[in-house]
């Protein structure tokens, strides 16, 4: 062996062991944010279409929903879906057996829900705006409805 190197070797091996070749930074791309934009939340969209609350618990929960959000302007705070499925068929089958199955009945008991039952802060809190909550207050209403 040798102890002479030879050109390749040294293109090879760094002269301080200690020292490594560091890559280069071809190209930096700065991005350029805004810093006067706010973050904003999507705006409630109001459904113009033909809905039906009254064609099964998914729909009715979906109207219910948006309904609130709509009457108090305000993102209301709801339980999950899934959980909500079960009051919604019973309190449609509450509305097909006293035969109050129409949107004027469902809009009024609705609003005076929202007006009554939810004032203050209460619309943050999902234990005030569950489906079971409406169901509980049905037959006070329907006692005093008129149409």
């Amino acid at each position: 062996m040798t102890e002479t190197m030879s050109d390749f070797e040294k293109d090879l091996v760094p002269s301080n062991p200690n020292l490594t070749k560091i890559p280069s930074i071809k190209k930096i791309i700065k991005i350029r944010t805004d810093v006067t934009a706010k973050p904003s939340k999507p705006k409630m969209l109001m459904y113009s279409g033909d809905s039906n609350p009254f064609k099964d618990a998914r729909e009715f929960n979906s109207y219910y929903r948006s309904f609130l959000n709509f009457a108090i302007g305000k993102e209301v705070e709801f339980d999950h879906r899934e959980s909500e499925c079960l009051f919604a068929a019973q309190v449609l089958d509450l509305l097909i057996e006293r035969r109050k199955d129409n949107k004027i009945f469902l809009n009024a008991w609705l609003k005076y829900f929202c007006d009554i039952h939810l004032k203050g802060k209460k619309y943050l809190k999902v234990k005030y705006t569950s489906i079971k909550k409406l169901k509980d207050t049905f037959e006070k209403f329907n006692g005093f409805f008129q149409a």
